[in-house]
This record gives C-alpha cells, structure tokens and sequence, in this order.
C-alpha cells in the first residue's frame, strides 16, 4: 500500500485532488465544476463532463453555483493526520452549496458530501433536487461510445431483487442499455407491479468492466438515502449523472423542502477504486459499512426469536388479506405475549 499523502494542487483555475488512486478536478473559474474523475491505477476517466447542480422542477440541465470560497485542511483522526479535506461553497439563487471532498492518504477511496443552505426569505421545493458527477456516454447521434462497450452498473448490495428469491430479476444496466432503456423498480405495496423510470437507484453501484471498477457507494444515518444513476443529455450527447446527491421516490423526506434558514446535510458518496468486478466491489461494500459501524461486537451471540415477526397471528392476520400494514386494532388483539409463546 502506498505511504504517499494525499494531496491539492492549487492552479490559476482549479484545485487538483489526488491520492495514489484516483484524481478529480474541481474547476472553479466561471463557477464550481467538479469532474474528471479519474482512477490512476487503470486510466479510466468516469467523470469528465460538467457536474449537474439541479435543484428546481422544470430544470433538465441545472446551473453552475457562483463561487465563494474554500478551504483546504488536513484530516485528522484520533489526533492522527491521515487524509485531506477539501471544501468549497457556492450558491445558485438563495440556495447556498457546501461541497466538501475527503481523500485519505493510503485508501483507494475519494469521498464526497453536500450540504444545502436556504439564505433566502421563502421556503424552496427541494422535491427534484439532483446533484452530480456526469460521463459522456454516447455520440450525439445516440450511438455508445467504443470505451464503454464491455462496461455496466450493478447494483449494490442486491444484484438480484430480493422478492421473488432465486426467480428475481438481476439489477444491472450495460451503459448502451442506460442509453436506449428505462431503468425499472417494484413497489413496496406492489412487488408483482413493475415500474418504468427514469432514474435507477440503490445503496451503491459497480461501475465495472470486469476488470477495474468503480464503487460508488452511499451512507445515511440521518434518513433513507439513494446512490441515483440519471441518464441524461448535454448538448446533444449522452450522459449519466452519478454519485452527487438528490431525491428518489421522495426519500430522504427531509430533502423535499427546505425552510428559511434552514440547512440538509446529505449522506456521503465514497468512490472506490477496485480491482475484479462487480463481487469484489461487493466486498469493498461491506468494508464500507463495517467502517460505518454496521457490524456486530465480538462475542455477539443474542437469542433469536423468529416467531415474534413472522410465525404467528398477527402476520397472517395481515397476510391473508393482502394488507402491507397493520393496524393498532390488530397489535391489540393478536400482537400478544400468549401468540408468541404458541
């Protein structure tokens, strides 16, 4: 592993973020624009067109934030120097934009996070917010750029949907299907019913050609929040729009307005690099979700009682008629200490 730090270059334009693994660029002449995202390992460039800022409803390519400001700092942990961190604030109307990057020293991961501020007088619809890294995928005569011919997305952690067990559909999109294809999901209230759209979500993503990939991965403690793949166009070619942060069937609910003076903080978005394909990303998924305290202590060993949520009355009294929720009436009369002792 390497021992080099990570580092920011400061040109006439742009800061340079890199560590021994990936790259970005963030362009600030002319407003802010993250993008080249680029692994240094294997070549492959997945950001390298304008960063989509998208906050309003009617909007379809979004603005450039007003730049501000930045700052460059050493992250330190335990006392401990082990990484950069890198933040810059902008705004577009009264919505103010901290866009903030950390790149440890010796891990093959860039890490991003964003927070919104309302500094204007009246409430703002944040229902359609949708913020991004973008990839020129196809020539503007719709075709697949040659590159990206033995590359797809696979979903993370769940490559096949979990509802119909070993009969499920596999999540994963090759970048001619993003281009030509909807994405699709299933309804919690409605698992049979599949759905067409337009934007694809899920805790993570492989972006991977077999042989290297990118994980692009999100966590959120505060509420239920979507890595979002968009295809999309500008100026007549193709895009994806990934990583970033927005809205995806209205969650997180605290993104879907914000108030006068008010902020949201979204999860973080780590981009990984990996060597193999979509399992190793799984892999480096779950070293992701240790590292966020998901995971048990040693000599975790608790009683397990399957009964209390499944095998008993109050299941199947919902079950059997088709209901996806219950009632208090219900809790009362068949959630009881007796039914799970049967």
């Amino acid at each position: 592993m390497s021992t080099e730090k990570a580092e920011c270059k400061q040109t006439k334009d742009r800061l340079i973020i890199e560590n021994s693994y990936l790259s970005l660029n963030i362009v600030l002449e002319g407003g802010i624009n993250p993008t080249n995202l680029q692994c240094k390992k294997s070549g492959i460039v997945y950001a390298d067109s304008k960063y989509q800022y998208r906050y309003l409803v009617w909007e379809r390519k979004g603005k450039i934030p007003q730049y501000i400001k930045h700052s460059i700092k050493r992250h330190l942990t335990n006392g401990s120097e082990n990484g950069l961190d890198i933040t810059v604030i902008g705004k577009i109307r009264d919505l103010e934009i901290e866009h903030s990057f950390f790149a440890p020293n010796t891990e093959p991961y860039i890490e991003e996070r964003i927070t919104v501020r309302n500094i204007g007088k009246e409430t703002i619809d944040t229902s359609s917010i949708s913020f991004g890294f973008t990839k020129t995928v196809g020539d503007n005569k719709g075709q697949l750029l040659k590159n990206l011919s033995d590359s797809k997305v696979v979903a993370v952690p769940y490559r096949r949907e979990c509802w119909f067990g070993r009969n499920g559909e596999y999540i994963e999109y090759t970048f001619k299907d993003l281009i030509n294809k909807k994405g699709w999901y299933r309804p919690y209230f409605s698992q049979a019913e599949k759905v067409l759209c337009e934007k694809l979500g899920s805790e993570g993503w492989a972006w991977t050609n077999g042989t290297h990939s990118l994980l692009i991965a999100k966590h959120n403690l505060e509420g239920m929040e979507f890595s979002v793949i968009e295809p999309n166009e500008n100026d007549s070619k193709s895009i994806i729009q990934f990583g970033g942060a927005g809205v995806w069937h209205e969650d997180p609910e605290a993104a879907l307005k914000l108030e006068a003076g008010k902020e949201l903080r979204f999860g973080v978005t780590r981009y990984v690099f990996v060597e193999g394909g979509w399992k190793e990303c799984y892999y480096a998924f779950r070293k992701f979700m240790d590292e966020m305290g998901h995971g048990t202590p040693n000599g975790f060993n608790p009683p397990i009682h399957w009964k209390e949520l499944y095998d008993h009355l109050f299941w199947w009294a919902t079950k059997a008629t088709g209901r996806h929720y219950d009632t208090v009436e219900d809790r009362q009369r068949l959630y009881t200490f007796a039914s799970l002792e049967e």
